[in-house]
């Protein structure tokens, strides 16, 4: 599945080899992000950057 950013459609964030669900947070080339929407007949997904509270509650740590 392909994922977008969400504020920026034509911005290709990277591909996902499974169907992520809303909410998910995805690490893709050492970023962090949260699905915001999926369109699943498209096989696409929509993301922004995930918080730093986010990301304490996947990695057990924050950024930095």
């Amino acid at each position: 599945m392909k994922m977008y950013h969400k504020f920026r459609p034509d911005s290709l964030i990277g591909t996902v080899n499974y169907k992520p669900k809303a909410e998910d947070i995805i690490e893709i080339g050492g970023e962090f992000y949260k699905v915001d929407s999926l369109e699943k007949d498209k096989r696409v997904c929509h993301a922004v950057y995930a918080s730093n509270q986010e990301i304490y509650q996947v990695t057990g740590s924050y950024p930095g």
